[in-house]
């Protein structure tokens, strides 16, 4: 059976180890993690120090962004993703997705095209991508363009889902 720690014990565990070694940049990057729910702020301060201390470790950008968009922050939550993408480069298509997403849920579409053909870069036949794009589109009023983008990706990638998804489209909208 696994031992549960008490948040509040390793909170204080950390900042023990954050006096005694102010150069590890994970003490804060854990600390950041444990303080997200109950103090966002503080979170966000240790989010930075690490970054400070290790500016080339992705995953201190990615979670300070979701952070960032959690607060209302989205123009800061991408600007960290987008070093997460230059850190990451292997992974920026991961980057770019969540950056449209965020996007998206604020009803940026126009935004959130940009970042998924960012993606599209990286991985031309991603489903995921070509169908966001059209549903944005969509969502903008551009029906026309959306089927046009659309006929294209299936004409050069020939998947049956973005087939159907089409057919889909036609009989909704």
């Amino acid at each position: 059976m696994e031992k549960i720690i008490d948040p509040n014990l390793r909170i204080k565990e950390l900042q023990l180890l954050i006096n005694a070694d102010k150069k590890n940049p994970w003490y804060h990057f854990e600390l950041a993690q444990l303080l997200e729910l109950t103090e966002p702020q503080k979170a966000l301060e240790e989010y930075n120090l690490s970054i400070k201390l290790d500016p080339h470790i992705e995953d201190f950008h990615y979670k300070k962004a979701l952070l960032l968009q959690r607060l209302g922050k989205l123009d800061e939550a991408i600007k960290a993703l987008e070093w997460a993408t230059v850190i990451d480069y292997q992974h920026a298509l991961f980057y770019y997705y969540v950056i449209g997403s965020m996007l998206d849920e604020e009803g940026r579409f126009e935004e959130a095209i940009k970042a998924y053909k960012k993606a599209l870069i990286k991985d031309p036949n991603n489903e995921w991508l070509i169908e966001a794009i059209v549903l944005d589109l969509l969502e903008l009023g551009r029906k026309e363009e959306a089927l046009q983008f659309l006929d294209e990706a299936i004409t050069k990638i020939k998947k049956e889902e973005l087939v159907n998804f089409k057919r889909e489209i036609l009989r909704i909208k």
